[in-house]
């Protein structure tokens, strides 16, 4: 049976207990062998050398192996076709330690074992070792087979954000979203070696690339013109000015574009792992008063509600302000990670009541151009595209005279 007895329970939540005892339920009306089988495919060996079963654990319907061969390696998993009995290739067992980088969790990577169909699906996970602090008082907390059944049959294509696609382990959220990203990604990178998959589908790279270059022809005048950038200017103390520069960076072109992509993908594995969103306000501080800025001090309203402080767990660091247009312009920078109730695409209005200040300062802020059309899902066409959409449209004699027989 599942060893319950294991963990102790005054450190689990009553949703891991009742998890626990639906998976003892479903274990009660399996055959014996079936059940056990089962129980010891999902403990932790805590070990990396590989036994033969465990490649077929994550890729059950294989009923060969090659052996662990290519770039990246992995072992290719065959079946025999029933029509003519020849050996046809049902996907890759790979160890997420040969797929770097890899996601570390609480306090290092785990060391898994994936299975990826040819169809871009995961067909299995098992851990192999992890280094936890958990362990110690849980036992093997990771071992949990809710947790683990739900990456069998999960698309590549899809987000794995933890709490919406991946329901996470109690009380372990960092070793959850490791776990969940860190096999999104390995899989990812081995099906853009072997597969030819690539991020997002065609129209939406083009639409990022015609963004990128978009924003790459603004001036930081122009941005503030436009309002894609706002920026608020208030004194602090005599002689000194915090200055709080705004803007939308709730899409990676976005977030690369302004901060540069190692701060951006910082702030959004950061936003992932306590939220699981992934729209989001830079907030870039700067100023002689810069020092003296303190997050619990800013509020953000939309519409008729409330001006809602800012919590410590929605407030994600974004680098030092020294890559991407925001160089040279501020300290430090964070990002606002916004509550699901906000809508991104209507004004809101960001306050900030400096200390001893009787009123606070504020600044509404309304998405425009590229970031509006992100935000929206709309197209973003090239110059090229443009022309071409304008001549569809012309008339002939215009036509005519812009490609001539």
């Amino acid at each position: 049976m599942f060893p319950i007895s294991s963990y102790r329970r005054s450190f689990m939540s009553r949703l891991q207990i009742l998890r626990n005892a639906f998976f003892l339920i479903l274990l009660s009306i399996l055959p014996a062998s079936a059940a056990l089988a089962q129980t010891a495919s999902i403990k932790t060996p805590w070990t990396t050398e590989l036994q033969p079963q465990w490649l077929h654990q994550v890729m059950p319907e294989a009923t060969s192996f090659s052996d662990k061969e290519g770039e990246p390696p992995v072992y290719r998993a065959f079946r025999d076709n029933p029509l003519s009995g020849e050996p046809e290739l049902l996907g890759f067992v790979f160890l997420s330690a040969d797929i770097p980088p890899e996601e570390v969790g609480y306090s290092a990577p785990t060391a898994m074992l994936i299975g990826l169909s040819v169809d871009g699906n995961l067909t299995g996970i098992k851990i192999l070792t992890y280094y936890e602090s958990f362990a110690y008082s849980r036992g093997d907390f990771v071992a949990d087979p809710v947790f683990q059944a739900q990456f069998s049959g999960k698309s590549i294509t899809d987000d794995f954000r933890l709490n919406r696609d991946i329901d996470g382990l109690s009380s372990a959220t960092m070793t959850s979203f490791a776990i969940s990203r860190g096999a999104r990604n390995a899989a990812r990178r081995v099906a853009a070696a072997y597969l030819n998959f690539e991020e997002g589908d065609a129209q939406q790279r083009a639409w990022a690339a015609n963004a990128m270059q978009q924003l790459q022809q603004l001036s930081w005048e122009q941005m503030l013109e436009q309002g894609i950038v706002k920026q608020l200017t208030m004194p602090v103390l005599t002689g000194t000015e915090l200055q709080l520069t705004i803007t939308y960076i709730g899409r990676p072109v976005l977030g690369e574009f302004f901060i540069g992509a190692d701060d951006y993908t910082r702030a959004e594995r950061d936003s992932s792992i306590r939220l699981g969103g992934r729209e989001m306000i830079l907030v870039a501080i700067g100023g002689s008063g810069a020092r003296l800025y303190r997050q619990h001090l800013i509020t953000l309203q939309q519409g008729d509600g409330p001006a809602r402080p800012i919590q410590l767990r929605r407030f994600v660091t974004a680098g030092n302000a020294d890559e991407g247009a925001i160089a040279g312009r501020a300290e430090y920078a964070g990002a606002i990670v916004l509550e699901e109730n906000i809508d991104v695409t209507q004004p809101f209005t960001i306050s900030y009541q400096p200390q001893g200040s009787e009123l606070p300062y504020s600044l509404e802020y309304q998405l425009s151009g590229v970031g509006l059309a992100l935000a929206r899902n709309e197209a973003i066409l090239s110059e090229q595209d443009i022309e071409q959409a304008m001549l569809a449209e012309a008339g002939f004699i215009t036509r005519l005279r812009h490609d001539p027989p």
